[in-house]
């Protein structure tokens, strides 16, 4: 709980129970010098908090630690651990940086990942069973090098099957 929060709760006490200050200090565990000491909060720091700001909007994914490199550059006398307090109180993160999706399969493999509805990414074959084997299936598109495939099981002894492989 912060000092303001304690504040407040104390307030709140002081307004409902009609108790006062000292006693509903007593209560909650604070000292009278925090109830009575308001923080002081000076030009120069609402300053420093817009130029974070604004430097936030720029540079999204920077955290306080390369802000605070780019405040002192600027001429502001601040350490990390300030701009890390005035981080905090303003309630800033820096967004998790998304993984970049790799490729499927090994080297050796190498087939495409390819997001479902996109032009090529859904073949129609259709092939006849063959003794109740497995049949090989190699995509005849030529975006895709040969041995991409996969083998389906004959599920029965019809004449065709429809097949649809996605890649």
């Amino acid at each position: 709980m912060t000092a303001a929060q304690r504040r407040q709760a104390v307030r709140q006490l002081q307004q409902t129970f009609g108790v006062s200050q000292r006693r509903a200090c007593r209560v909650l565990g604070q000292a009278r010098s925090t109830q009575r000491l308001a923080p002081k909060t000076s030009q120069e720091e609402e300053r420093l908090v817009r130029r974070i700001l604004e430097l936030v909007r720029q540079r999204p994914r920077w955290g306080y630690r390369r802000i605070t490199v780019l405040l002192r550059r600027e001429g502001w006398r601040v350490n990390r651990k300030r701009v890390y307090q005035l981080w905090r109180q303003q309630g800033l993160k820096v967004p998790r940086k998304q993984r970049k999706k790799r490729r499927l399969g090994h080297s050796g493999n190498s087939c495409v990942r390819r997001p479902a509805g996109a032009q090529g990414s859904c073949v129609e074959l259709g092939l006849p069973c063959l003794f109740g084997k497995c049949a090989k299936l190699d995509p005849p598109t030529p975006s895709l090098p040969r041995g991409c495939g996969m083998e389906v099981p004959c599920l029965a002894k019809l004449s065709p099957i429809l097949v649809i492989v996605h890649v």
